[in-house]
């Protein structure tokens, strides 16, 4: 016994002598053994900015065709612990490529970059250099437990022909702790060569939420001119978006800045993915910050589906939600700069968007939906019915899917923006892009108070379907606007269709100067009495021969807006004629109105101070309170509102008027 127990201790010191010889890649082979999964990236570096985490890595260079998974924890990530980790997201090789800064120069006949090629993480810093991964985490209490700040661990691991390697994980793929918080993004301020008072941003919005295929290179943005057979390119993801903005100087405020100046936001037509730098010209000479966006493979303003992954079909189906994503990145571009100035203070009570053709559709589409943002706005030719938009439908169908679907919308924005339009989350987006529909089915709203043009001869956005039943929604509306009817096709109009309150100044600036404001009472007016027959069947010219006295162009004072009583003064404008209108009390601050209840209204001529006209007036079912046929003498007239004598128990449905 004695010997076989010698023999045995033998044989198991020279088993324990050949495992120290024995390379570790010959020892027996553990699960997902680290000599069949592909090298870690190296180099994880992480830093955390205004509610976003930057982690850049650098890319393995021995292989092609790679992906990287990025993963958080709170606690140091390890091989023991990885499953227990969130994985955030897989990005492929290139992951710090600038997708959707490219652009189509017809000149050229080449595709370009429209600033950088690679994406930037610090302000006035470099592009990143090649072979450097990218992904940028927006931090959500779901990242803390439910809290809203704590520290965070990071790791990023290497998948390569379906493997993934969780074993090797250490320094160079892993990182922590970093401290982090839930906050509102801070856009990056990119390099650019566009001229002085020029800024460029880049916006990274949150992949928690964002659609990233869109914007990445595919089909239905022809790649970008790129290989589509290339795996970074066809695997590629993008929530990175530039935009532009010019600061006034003393050039444009007449030698003297303000400390605090208005925003007006131009919103481009289409171009077919061809949108270039700005020239330094594009700035108007106005003394206002001027954002310029980019709607890039052409939302028209909008939007495009939540769920499809754009990179392998263009088709949304059914159970997808269209999210308004383009709105929101430039709300979000007014909402930065006015809490990160880039010089003067940015005025909130004055803030305009315009456009024309695609960029008036959406400036039609601003005014409509967000008057807590826009103190006005101009719109060129815009789409009114993507239902009706003819050779159209084809181009926003991918992004909506299909009109039988009729798939619903989800609407957001920056700084609870969008919160008033939460109750029309579900509508369906064909039915939502019908602003001639919702011009009835929100009457008892307030809207952004608009100046819009339409071509009876335009053969691009057509008279028929798109301008003539507009102008009848308008004028059934109750809204604040004026409209000219022009005969040049397709052409921008400069902004002549504004109404006279908030036209063009002496030196030609649009909304009276910049100077209109959002937190001012405005009269809604209707059935004009020198407006034409709608529809015209040749030019014409709409709610452009009255206007008000207001703040800005106070010929009469600002209007009267307080608990007890609203005032508002008109008066012709050019040919000293009588006129009537209807007036509704839109944009009221003070003054309240509730559903049902009976108001006094009196019309004061101003030449003599005379009254003319008096009565009571009722609130309809939606609490909008409009006086009809007031007479405007060519003097002028005020027209003054009282506070409610009673509520009634029957509801008309628009109102009623009784003379005294």
């Amino acid at each position: 016994m004695a010997r076989y127990l010698c023999v045995f201790r033998m044989f198991c010191a020279l088993i324990i002598n050949l495992s120290c010889v024995i390379p570790v890649a010959a020892q027996s082979p553990a699960p997902n053994e680290l000599t069949d999964a592909p090298a870690q990236p190296s180099g994880l570096r992480a830093f955390h900015r205004s509610g976003q985490t930057f982690l850049t890595w650098q890319e393995r260079p021995d292989i092609a065709g790679e992906s990287y998974r990025v993963y958080r924890y709170n606690q140091p990530i390890t091989a023991a612990n990885l499953a227990e980790a969130v994985r955030l997201y897989e990005v492929p090789e290139g992951s710090a490529r600038f997708f959707a800064n490219r652009y189509y120069s017809y000149d050229s006949r080449d595709w370009r970059y429209r600033y950088v090629e690679r994406l930037v993480v610090e302000d006035g810093g470099e592009p990143l250099p090649p072979g450097t991964g990218l992904l940028v985490w927006t931090l959500a209490p779901e990242d803390f437990g439910g809290g809203t700040s704590g520290s965070g661990y990071y790791a990023v691991t290497t998948v390569y022909n379906g493997t993934e390697n969780t074993l090797d994980l250490g320094p160079g793929n892993t990182f922590g702790p970093l401290a982090e918080a839930v906050a509102d993004p801070r856009p990056i301020e990119v390099p650019n060569s566009i001229g002085p008072g020029w800024h460029v941003f880049i916006q990274y919005m949150d992949l928690r939420a964002w659609n990233p295929t869109f914007h990445a290179p595919n089909s239905t943005n022809g790649y970008y001119g790129l290989d589509a057979a290339d795996f970074e390119v066809a695997h590629a993801i993008q929530y990175a978006y530039d935009y532009a903005v010019f600061v006034p100087g003393a050039g444009q405020c007449g030698g003297n800045v303000p400390t605090r100046v208005p925003v007006i936001v131009e919103l481009h037509a289409w171009g077919g993915n061809s949108y270039g730098p700005p020239s330094p010209r594009k700035a108007r000479p106005w003394c206002a910050y001027q954002i310029f966006p980019v709607d890039e493979s052409e939302t028209w303003w909008f939007g495009f589906a939540r769920n499809i992954d754009y990179r392998q079909s263009n088709n949304p189906k059914a159970g997808d939600a269209i999210v308004n994503y383009t709105e929101q990145r430039v709300l979000r571009m007014i909402y930065d700069l006015y809490r990160f100035p880039l010089g003067p203070e940015v005025d909130l009570d004055r803030v305009y968007v315009y456009g024309h053709s695609m960029g008036a559709s959406g400036a039609l589409a601003m005014a409509l939906r967000y008057p807590n943002v826009f103190a006005a706005a101009y719109a060129s030719k815009p789409m009114t019915n993507y239902r009706q938009a003819d050779g159209w439908k084809g181009t926003v169908t991918p992004k909506w899917g299909s009109e039988t679907l009729n798939l619903p919308v989800t609407l957001d924005g920056p700084g609870g923006w969008a919160a008033h339009l939460a109750k029309y989350n579900g509508t369906g987006v064909w039915d939502w892009q019908n602003h001639q529909a919702t011009l009835h089915s929100r009457q008892g709203e307030d809207m952004a108070p608009l100046g819009i043009s339409q071509g009876i001869n335009d053969t691009s956005i057509p008279w028929e379907t798109q301008g003539a039943p507009m102008l009848v929604a308008l004028e059934d509306s109750r809204q604040v606007w004026a409209e000219r009817v022009m005969d040049n096709n397709h052409a921008w109009d400069e902004f002549l269709a504004l109404p006279p309150t908030l036209g063009k100044d002496a030196a030609y600036t649009p909304f009276y100067g910049l100077r209109a404001r959002r937190s001012e009472t405005i009269p809604g007016l209707g059935r004009l009495s020198s407006n034409p027959t709608i529809p015209p069947t040749t030019t014409a010219s709409y709610n452009q021969s009255v206007e008000w006295s207001a703040s800005w162009n106070a010929w009469d004072g600002p209007p009267l807006d307080t608990p007890s009583s609203w005032q508002i003064s008109l008066r012709p404008v050019g040919e000293p004629i009588t006129l009537t209108v209807d007036v509704t009390l839109r944009r009221v601050q003070t003054f309240r109105v509730l559903p049902g209840a009976l108001y006094r209204w009196e019309n004061w001529r101003l030449a003599d101070g005379q009254l003319v006209a008096s009565g009571t007036v009722m609130a309809d079912e939606t609490g909008l309170l409009s006086v009809p046929g007031i007479c405007i003498s060519p003097s002028g007239n005020r027209v003054r509102v009282y506070s409610q004598i009673h509520r009634s128990t029957c509801l008309p449905l628009l109102f009623s008027a009784v003379p005294d």
